[in-house]
């Protein structure tokens, strides 16, 4: 078996490529495309590579694995604080990877299939535009009290009657928020569509929509984020990884129990030697 570490960068990534026994193989900096990718690892058999979980850890992860090499996603937290150092280079990060993958004591983060991946993106873009919205809506209310302009509490000013007032207003900040708004309100009525079709797929979103409250696009977040209740061992864990977990600070008889925590991580069940914990928050969605 042949260990890798991969410290990532947005146009480069410092390697360090080593045997199970410790032997450094190889190592060096080479450009994130694709055929510079290709070519650095091509001559390599029953590799493993390793690096930390990040923005745009999904691009690395899908082609490496197109290669036909074994890739494990670190946990960067839990790995940062197993491999503390006061001198942090890129080729130290790599070569620690890769120490720390060939000795089994890397923790990793779960990885959930593309299809999952792809479900995730979808909400969490309806969730921006539905933040983003409210964003816009609550600039535009910004401006009529700073105008010292009355109107009725909700979100009726931007429906039928309250958005032509609006537009009579004739004011140029809040006709260029509402050109604004009519775009983004556009695109999120789009992504709803989207996730209405896409929902009914998935046996699994059918029967969350027959819980009362929960719709499909409540229930595709639910879905997407936990995927299957079932690879954790006991609801607790599901909490946790969901981040309904308070923060909870105790000395002696005094608890006080804060905001919840998305940081916490469950341990996946089925591992011995490293901590398996899903990579990603789930986010929270528009209410």
């Amino acid at each position: 078996m042949v260990c890798a570490g991969l410290d990532l960068h947005k146009s480069f990534c410092q390697t360090n490529v080593c045997t199970k026994e410790g032997k450094l193989v190889k190592e060096g900096r080479i450009k994130t495309e694709k055929e510079d990718i290709e070519e650095f690892f091509s001559d390599l058999e029953d590799l493993t590579i390793a690096f930390e979980a990040s923005g745009n850890y999904e691009y690395f992860y899908d082609l490496l694995e197109s290669f036909g090499h074994k890739v494990v996603l670190a946990h960067p937290l839990k790995t940062k604080m197993m491999a503390e150092a006061k001198i942090k280079t890129d080729k130290i990060d790599a070569k620690t990877l890769a120490e720390l993958l060939r000795g089994d004591f890397l923790p990793t983060s779960y990885v959930p299939p593309k299809e999952i991946r792809e479900l995730r993106h979808l909400v969490r873009h309806r969730i921006f535009l539905g933040r983003y919205r409210g964003i816009i809506m609550n600039q535009i209310k910004t401006e009529l009290r700073r105008k010292n302009i009355k109107y009725p509490d909700g979100a009726g000013i931007f429906m039928g009657k309250g958005k032509k007032w609006l537009c009579s207003l004739k004011n140029p900040v809040i006709d260029s928020y509402l050109a604004i708004y009519e775009t983004v309100d556009r695109e999120l009525k789009e992504a709803e569509s989207e996730i209405e079709k896409v929902g009914k797929v998935y046996e699994e979103v059918r029967l969350l929509t027959g819980i009362v409250g929960i719709g499909m696009y409540s229930a595709l977040i639910i879905y997407s984020e936990i995927e299957d209740c079932s690879i954790f061992s006991n609801e607790e864990k599901v909490f946790s990884y969901a981040g309904l977990v308070p923060r909870v600070q105790q000395s002696g008889k005094t608890s006080y129990y804060g905001r919840i925590t998305k940081e916490e991580r469950c341990k996946r069940c089925g591992n011995s030697s490293s901590e398996k914990t899903p990579s990603g928050n789930l986010p929270h969605a528009e209410k």
